[in-house]
């Protein structure tokens, strides 16, 4: 099984760069931030996007499969008070292309019905992309007085779309939709009296496959 390991630790470095970077950068800015101006006024509605890896637990024995890919997170929330906020997140969770070649027998079936007979095929490429929208909510406690940490856990839902090639030369496109519980962790600092460098790492318990979500980003708050 083939699973393009080096393209995918390729990616984990540069996304661990960019949140190492992130960190250093606003822990700097923000004791600047710290020294030069006093307490901002409280703020409720805060919106931001991250950009980052994602990794999918499983290729099901595919011969090739690439395991990691680009993500990108939209969200933004309310808080209802200093510590806890409602949240909304969509994440873009890339694409997953996997082949199993012949003989296989980890192969999957596809069963489709041709005049009036059901028929099963073997798959020979799958490629997956995959959207997400979560609601949950976010706790912030401060830390070290100039960052915040963040935990996050709420319910997802997912659609992913297969294009699928069978073992006939055939193809066929199906959708799935799932429900399913999310959790992740975090830290920002506030590089500006509305501006945030956000780090974060999210779990999306999908029953087809979990997914891990690395990102680095910006946020405002207003």
């Amino acid at each position: 099984m083939k699973y393009q390991t080096s393209s995918i630790l390729s990616r984990a470095t540069r996304v661990a760069c960019v949140a190492l970077a992130t960190v250093g950068a606003a822990m700097v800015a923000t004791h600047a931030h710290a020294q030069s101006s006093g307490p901002s006024r409280a703020v409720n509605v805060y919106g931001g996007i991250a950009y980052g890896l994602q990794v999918r637990s499983g290729c099901d024995g595919a011969t090739n499969c690439e395991a990691g890919r680009d993500a990108v997170k939209l969200f933004g929330g309310y808080r209802m008070t200093p510590n806890l906020a409602t949240e909304i997140s969509y994440f873009y969770l890339g694409k997953q292309d996997r082949t199993w070649a012949p003989g296989n027998p980890s192969t999957p079936t596809y069963r489709t019905v041709v005049s009036s007979t059901e028929v099963t095929r073997g798959i020979r490429n799958q490629e997956d992309k995959t959207y997400a929208l979560g609601l949950g909510v976010n706790l912030e406690t401060e830390l070290f007085s100039f960052m915040t940490n963040h935990l996050r856990v709420g319910l997802a839902y997912s659609q992913t779309k297969s294009d699928i090639l069978l073992d006939n030369g055939s193809r066929v496109g199906t959708t799935r939709e799932r429900i399913f519980p999310y959790a992740g962790v975090g830290a920002s600092a506030l590089v500006s009296p509305y501006i945030r460098l956000v780090t974060a790492v999210d779990v999306l318990l999908n029953p087809d496959r979990t997914h891990y979500v690395i990102t680095a980003g910006i946020s405002g708050e207003f």
